[in-house]
């Protein structure tokens, strides 16, 4: 199977391995990326123009989407696509659906810590004092409320999938993993459609959001 995940992803055996060992942890210590912009300010003592602030939201929303679009978050999602339709085309054996189930579980669960881990460090943020950005925070707080919830549930039917018969496992495994899928596209939708998050999101090509 390594040799199809590798395939589709176009990555070497060491990148792979390496990504489901991150992938297969609880997301809590991530190596989050510096932002590359600052916000714009004037120093001179007068009221902020309408572009200051727009500069000011679209620096920090490239931060918060930065942070979002992280490595180990975005190789899992990569991951989870590819080995659901590696196993689906491999058509498995009773012999492969225990380890199959399972790095599907870690792999999830891997996701769903960097986006628990995104939403905790945004929400002790300082709101900021834009009216533009505070409420493109809100917005992704939102967002990640909504996008963990699912992954909660979703990770319920994953557990559930049984590992005893070929037919049933595929009968369980396919919805639930398309389930899981289509959260994260959700997500990803739902960013897209902001006017100040989702110029951000697609400059980054989050888990191939220009695709």
């Amino acid at each position: 199977m390594l040799t199809i995940l590798r395939s589709k992803l176009g990555i070497s055996t060491g990148t792979l391995l390496a990504v489901l060992t991150m992938a297969a942890c609880d997301g809590s210590s991530p190596a989050q990326h510096a932002p590359r912009t600052t916000p714009h300010t004037s120093t001179a003592p007068t009221a902020k123009t309408s572009s200051t602030v727009t500069n000011e939201a679209s620096a920090v929303a490239t931060q918060w989407m930065q942070q979002f679009c992280s490595s180990p978050a975005a190789h899992a999602a990569g991951y989870i696509v590819s080995l659901k339709e590696a196993v689906e085309l491999e058509k498995p054996r009773v012999g492969d659906l225990e380890g199959n189930k399972e790095q599907m579980l870690s792999t999830a669960g891997g996701f769903k810590g960097e986006m628990v881990n995104n939403a905790k460090q945004l929400a002790a943020t300082t709101p900021p004092k834009s009216a533009d950005a505070a409420g493109a925070r809100r917005y992704l707080l939102d967002v990640y409320h909504r996008l963990n919830q699912d992954l909660s549930s979703v990770d319920k039917r994953l557990r559930a999938i049984p590992t005893t018969n070929v037919s049933r496992f595929m009968a369980a495994f396919t919805p639930a993993t398309t389930a899981l899928i289509a959260t994260i596209k959700r997500s990803q939708q739902e960013i897209q459609s902001h006017p100040i998050l989702g110029p951000a999101f697609n400059t980054l090509d989050c888990f191939g959001a220009g695709n």
